[in-house]
């Protein structure tokens, strides 16, 4: 880009009238291709943290039912644990899908099993034992809430990126 600009002043310099008016149209394209080059950027260093995010949370959340599949002690609820965890498998793999394809409908249908497993984490928490519990069904809720977050949030990102800056 500077070196756009360099030229162009180079150009200037002539004081040709047609020469500037070229020049001016030239400046323009630039200035505005200079300032979508930079927002690109922000947009695409925004969609590697949100990645990062929506790694970290779907693994957090994976491991938070796993844990609690071993450590619960009850079968009934060891099962619902573990239908939570094929959950998240479901749902990180419709998220890479998405990340993908783009299809609204992937990422669709990651939101609707994120809220049939709330309904399952709201099973656990309706029959918690004792303080343990509490706080394992507490930490893989935050945990899944802060995944659905980034999720929505790198779709948001995705969408400024490609359709509206690219």
């Amino acid at each position: 880009v500077s070196t756009i600009t360099d030229t162009l002043d180079k150009i200037d310099a002539y004081a040709d009238p047609a020469l500037i008016e070229r020049s001016r149209a030239a400046r323009k394209g630039t200035m505005d291709y200079a300032e979508l080059y930079r927002q690109g950027v922000a947009a695409l260093v925004e969609q590697e943290k949100l990645t990062k995010s929506l790694e970290n949370d779907g693994e957090a959340a994976t491991q938070q039912a796993r844990t609690y599949i071993r450590t619960i002690g009850n079968p009934d609820k060891a099962a619902i644990a573990q239908g939570i965890l094929e959950y998240t498998y479901l749902i990180r793999a419709n998220e890479k899908r998405y990340m993908l394809y783009h299809k609204p409908e992937i990422f669709e249908a990651m939101t609707a099993d994120f809220a049939s497993m709330m309904k399952q984490i709201a099973l656990l928490e309706g029959n918690i034992a004792n303080e343990e519990e509490r706080t394992q069904v507490a930490a893989f809720k935050k945990a899944a809430e802060g995944y659905e977050t980034s999720a929505h949030k790198w779709v948001e990102s995705n969408d400024l990126l490609f359709d509206q800056i690219l």
